[in-house]
């Protein structure tokens, strides 16, 4: 159910109570259970490392000083591998470098945003498909 929140609609949502009272809980697919399952787990763990950054950045100038240098690299790192990880991060992590004066919290970041240039880059320049392919 909490993955419904990221891939389901409002209504959806809204009736999706009362269908599982009619029919007395819900019908869930074993197989798709699993990838259901690995992605909620994506989004958590992104959700997670996001607000973590956030909480770096609301601690003052350096970061680094109030909270250990690996854990702000390591955030950055799974940040900047996840699928999942949007403008928000890219945002935070820019945030982090601007921030820091760690030379690997900086050469974390400045990889983890040359990563999301180069998957802005990739997805800008995909071919269409033509109608009916």
């Amino acid at each position: 159910m909490e993955l419904e929140s990221h891939t389901r609609s409002p209504a959806y949502r809204m009736f999706a109570p009362v269908g599982r009272i009619v029919t007395r809980g819900p019908h869930v697919d074993p197989g798709s259970d699993l990838s259901l399952r690995a992605e909620l787990d994506a989004y958590r763990r992104s959700a997670t490392d996001m607000r973590f950054l956030e909480r770096v950045l609301a601690s003052g100038k350096h970061p680094e000083i109030v909270w250990d240098a690996d854990a702000i690299r390591r955030s950055v790192d799974d940040l900047s591998t996840d699928a999942h990880a949007g403008p928000a991060a890219r945002l935070l992590i820019a945030q982090v470098y601007a921030r820091s004066s760690d030379a690997d919290v900086r050469l974390a970041c400045r990889r983890a945003l040359q990563v999301f240039k180069n998957a802005s880059a990739d997805a800008t320049t995909q071919p269409i498909a033509a109608p009916g392919q």
